[in-house]
């Protein structure tokens, strides 16, 4: 693996890391040195992520991430990217950038009983 390759790697990984939010369908923009920026830029559209124009937005400007492979820094929403914590810090995360997951612990039964699959078969009422 060369070095531009291995620097874009492990910012890739420090994202998934940091946040757990599914990549494909993700806008992101990537700014920096040339050589570990395209790395970066190739590994992300391999993953199925919407890898803008430096300087696009997207439509929901919430959900796109920035990453300056210069610097390190991860923008989430336009925010940079903070360690998530203790629980307290993961849950507030999770209700600020995971809308699914909140609205399915927020629902009556939510939690581990929502996410087990019904047995029921198509035919049963």
């Amino acid at each position: 693996m060369t070095d531009a390759r291995g620097e874009a790697e492990r910012l890739l990984r420090r994202f998934a890391r940091d946040t757990n939010l599914l990549i494909a369908g993700r806008p992101f923009t990537v700014t920096g040195g040339e050589p570990v920026a395209e790395a970066l830029a190739t590994m992300l559209r391999g993953m199925g992520a919407l890898v803008l124009a430096e300087g696009a937005h997207a439509a929901d400007a919430s959900a796109q991430v920035g990453i300056d492979v210069t610097t390190g820094e991860i923008t989430l929403g336009g925010r940079a990217l903070t360690g998530r914590g203790d629980a307290a810090g993961r849950l507030d995360f999770a209700a600020a950038h995971m809308p699914v997951s909140t609205a399915i612990a927020g629902e009556p039964g939510g939690g581990r009983d929502a996410a087990r699959p019904s047995h029921r078969r198509l035919n049963d009422t």
